[in-house]
């Protein structure tokens, strides 16, 4: 009953659309199942400032060339022409500015496989700059955009014995940011990942062959590329880097941990050391293709290709102490890859990727439940201290009468509920992490976050 109340109180609920179809009770696909014309590779998800989801991918129903598709609501529908890119391309990566326009980097074969930005101009696929612009072939290219829309590219450098090297657009060229080649020369495996701080720093993590072939990040400072924190620091070899920021702007990195039997490790940037986000290895089982993105709250999440679950996908958050999965663990119908996690504008995380159970075709699924870190506060309460240790105190204003209050955890489980009106709760048995205050009144629910240390 409890939980019944608790899902009509976050509207947890599947909703079955035409030409949807849901593969488990906490996530649903977003349009049709497999919707590209083909096969799909190097998958990449991002979303507009209206929430609208896009999709770029090396398209196997198009003579392995660049598509980027976007949902309208209803269907996937193109953006200009499938396949129109000039020639095959690999390792796709997209990113879309601030004023909507999308962009997508790519090994270009039709320029010896060098790297090539293009970009949707309203009608038509037209090229940023030159096509092939690095000096020989580019390998998982990354793309990225700053605040004030600087593109940024990242790509393991054949011209440099496979060290990275980073590329920014100027308004007319392309010109390398420091020295070309930054990382040392590496292994064909380096994969970098890159991402642009608050302050307009480009960040890369790769995997370090001078290092066992572990993690090391890097940042430029403006003259130089230094390393952040130590070389190599994971504890083991590394695959599938994934990097981002928090709302902070700290850095964190997911990947796949050799050190910890391929499972999937996050660790984080504490201005001196890399620390571990919980435990090294919290998966069950191998986890590949990891994906990092962090809620509107500033919860790290990691999606994954799960060995635990038949190699579908599984999407985790953590809590403050300990990771727990979003919803259903391999949620996905089949078997997945190429996976890229993203949140939409209301907060809620989702993943594009390849689809075993649909020919290898594009999938994308929603979270449809409600992460309990999105708040909702309509009514004037204030929580004090946060974070708090032992006691959390409450002051709301006239436009509150409190009827019954609850506290839940981040996926919306009741940890706490009372109905005797309190101005203070006792949270000293709570473990660490981040909780919701829920307090009914009379005609209004209202919702409060807070952090137990």
């Amino acid at each position: 009953m409890m939980k019944q109340k608790l899902q009509l109180l976050f509207t947890v609920a599947i909703t079955i659309f035409f030409g949807t179809k849901t593969f488990s009770q906490d996530w649903e696909t977003v349009g049709n199942p497999g919707f590209s014309a083909g096969f799909v590779e190097d998958v990449s998800l991002d979303f507009n400032a209206n929430g609208e989801p896009y999709v770029a991918y090396r398209d196997g129903g198009n003579m392995l060339k660049a598509t980027v598709m976007k949902f309208d609501g209803t269907n996937w529908n193109p953006v200009g022409s499938e396949g129109f890119s000039p020639g095959q391309v690999s390792f796709t990566s997209l990113a879309i500015d601030n004023s909507g326009t999308p962009i997508i980097a790519y090994s270009d074969s039709a320029e010896t496989s060098k790297a090539t930005v293009m970009k949707f101009d309203g009608t038509n696929w037209v090229v940023v700059g030159s096509a092939g612009f690095s000096a020989d072939t580019a390998y998982h290219t990354k793309l990225a955009i700053g605040n004030n829309n600087e593109l940024f590219v990242a790509y393991q450098d054949w011209a440099e014995d496979f060290g990275v090297t980073v590329m920014k657009f100027n308004g007319s060229t392309w010109e390398t940011v420091g020295d070309s080649g930054f990382s040392g020369s590496g292994s064909i495996n380096t994969d970098p990942s890159l991402a642009i701080n608050s302050n307009g720093e480009p960040f890369v993590a790769f995997r370090d062959s001078a290092n066992g072939n572990r993690m090391t990040v890097m940042k430029f400072d403006g003259s130089d590329w230094i390393l952040v924190g130590n070389a190599g620091f994971s504890s083991g070899n590394i695959i599938n880097p994934s990097l981002a920021f928090n709302n902070n702007n700290e850095p964190y990195v997911a990947y796949t941990d050799g050190g910890n039997g391929d499972k999937a490790s996050v660790m984080k940037f504490d201005g001196s050391n890399w620390v571990a986000v919980g435990n090294a290895g919290f998966t069950t089982d191998e986890a590949i293709s990891t994906s990092l993105a962090f809620s509107d709250t500033g919860a790290p999440c990691v999606a994954f290709r799960d060995g635990a679950n038949s190699n579908k996908v599984t999407t985790m958050i953590f809590d403050g102490t300990n990771w727990q999965a979003i919803g259903t663990e391999g949620f996905s119908e089949g078997s997945s890859g190429y996976i890229s996690l993203a949140f939409d504008n209301s907060g809620k995380p989702t993943v594009a990727f390849l689809d075993g159970a649909n020919d290898s075709g594009a999938t994308v699924m929603k979270y449809t439940g409600t992460l309990a870190t999105q708040e909702v506060e309509a009514l004037s309460l204030t929580i004090y201290p946060n974070p708090a240790e032992d006691y959390i105190n409450l002051e709301w204003g006239l436009d509150v009468q409190p009827q019954s209050f609850s506290i839940i955890d981040i996926l919306g489980n009741i940890i706490l509920k009372t109905s005797k009106v309190k101005q203070s709760i006792n949270i000293e048995n709570l473990r660490a992490g981040m909780y919701v205050l829920v307090i009914n009144s009379e005609n209004n629910i209202s919702y409060k976050k807070f952090l137990k240390k």
